[in-house]
């Protein structure tokens, strides 16, 4: 019985054994036999002289791609595992190229559709770069000028790799010139340059050379002439002037109003706005990049008025008139009133005894007036009686000119009014031989014009009411 028990124990133990050895071999890895895919989307570029470029789309893999190996004419020239290779070939022709791709088991896949290049020689340069020029533009710095060179863009057979820049037979810069210019800094000198244009081959052309000599400027520029100064109602004055030479080139100008800076300006003229009721005087500078500025130009002055302070019509209405038998028409008769005319003192008899100020009106503003017309200070068709504010300027003039007082203003310094001091300079003037003071010669033409209107609006008055 122990011994049946003993075989059936036997006879299992040997069945589980068997049975554990098959399971183990049936789990084993099987070898690696699938080789990978065929890569693809090959291309290839010509790189001169004598290089070409290949690339391709990674392959796959049932476990992974280890590398490539890369055929050109159908021989294997290297063993890779990138996707691209930089192949120098020996000379000039015409090469074909494959690439197939291998695991770590040794598969290797086909090879991959060939792609075909031709490889030439590039002996010829481009084209000589032309009409180099350079512009020259000072700098905020008066040790320093911007230079710019500017010339005709080469050509070439394959393509212009570039452009070297030559400073004085050295290379300008380091740095890699891709466009048909080239600015740097230079300090005063004698510059001379050409610019080589090149290609991938290394073949060169050469410009024609150009030069340039930057001084040192120490030259201010010329004096801005022909200053005027027009007035508006708004009020405002537009002041312009000519541009003066230099001998680099004007920068800009500063503009005074009253001896104080107003505006720092690049044009050649400007609108002064939201000026009060006044006389203005106004000069302009000029000024250079190097810094150099002109004297100021003679000045120029302008009076800004508010509401006109000269006599004006004032239309008054009547009753109407009727005719009989005829349709009822209102009519209106206009009242004129002529400005007066202020009579002038005796030629050689002006004495100035009194204060004047704008605002005044007597014989003694008609005797100034006649001083300032007689010296070019005011214009004759101003002289009117009424001290305005064109006559407040010219008196500015007339101080500034005889060093009494040239800024301030009335109240604190009596510039623009008679007071002692320039009662005193004009007595001295009327002293001796002064034209006597006419009226405006405009004034008997616009008195007869206007009583001309005066009629004839009577008559058209006369005609309505028939």
């Amino acid at each position: 019985m122990n011994i049946h028990r003993l075989g059936r124990v036997a006879a299992t133990t040997f069945a589980l054994f068997f049975f554990a050895v098959g399971a183990n071999l049936a789990f084993a890895t099987e070898p690696d036999v699938i080789p990978p895919a065929v890569p693809g989307s090959i291309v290839a570029t010509v790189v001169p002289p004598l290089q070409v470029t290949v690339s391709w789309a990674a392959a796959t893999d049932n476990v992974a791609v280890t590398g490539y190996y890369l055929y050109r004419n159908g021989t294997q020239i290297t063993t890779i595992n990138a996707v691209s290779f930089a192949d120098i070939v020996p000379f000039a022709g015409v090469y074909s190229y494959t690439v197939a791709a291998y695991d770590a088991a040794g598969n290797v896949s086909g090879q991959s559709a060939a792609i075909s290049k031709t490889v030439t020689l590039d002996n010829a340069p481009p084209s000589a770069p032309t009409n180099l020029a350079i512009a020259a533009v000072s700098t905020s710095t008066v040790s320093s000028t911007r230079l710019t060179l500017s010339w005709t863009a080469s050509t070439d057979n394959v393509g212009v790799a570039g452009y070297r820049v030559y400073k004085n037979n050295s290379p300008a810069t380091s740095t890699a010139v891709t466009s048909a210019s080239y600015a740097e800094t230079v300090v005063p000198g004698t510059y001379t340059y050409f610019v080589v244009a090149y290609d991938a081959a290394q073949n060169t052309a050469q410009s024609s050379p150009a030069s340039i000599t930057i001084i040192t400027d120490n030259s201010s520029p010329g004096i801005p002439t022909n200053l005027l100064v027009q007035a508006t109602s708004s009020p405002k004055a537009i002041i312009s002037w000519a541009s003066p030479s230099d001998n680099v080139g004007v920068k800009g100008y500063y503009l005074y109003r009253d001896s104080a800076q107003i505006a720092n300006i690049t044009a050649t003229s400007y609108i002064d706005a939201n000026l009060p009721p006044a006389g203005y005087i106004y000069a302009v500078a000029a000024y250079d990049f190097a810094g150099n500025v002109s004297n100021q130009s003679p000045p120029a002055a302008i009076t800004i008025y508010e509401a006109s302070t000269y006599p004006t019509s004032t239309p008054t209405s009547s009753a109407p008139t009727t005719t009989p038998n005829a349709t009822t028409t209102a009519s209106t008769t206009v009242a004129v009133t002529l400005p007066p005319v202020i009579t002038p003192p005796p030629a050689g008899a002006a004495t100035f005894t009194l204060p004047l100020y704008v605002g005044s009106k007597n014989t003694q503003v008609m005797s100034l007036q006649s001083i300032l017309v007689a010296r070019g200070y005011l214009t004759s068709d101003n002289a009117t009686g009424f001290f305005g504010r064109l006559t407040e300027a010219a008196v500015r003039k007339f101080q500034c000119d005889k060093q009494i007082v040239c800024a301030g203003n009335g109240a604190s310094t009596g510039w623009g009014l008679i007071g002692a001091k320039t009662r005193a300079a004009l007595n001295a003037l009327s002293s001796g031989s002064v034209p006597a003071p006419q009226p405006p010669a405009n004034a008997a033409a616009l008195q007869a014009q206007l009583l001309l209107l005066l009629q004839q609006l009577q008559a058209l008055q006369a005609r309505v009411g028939q």
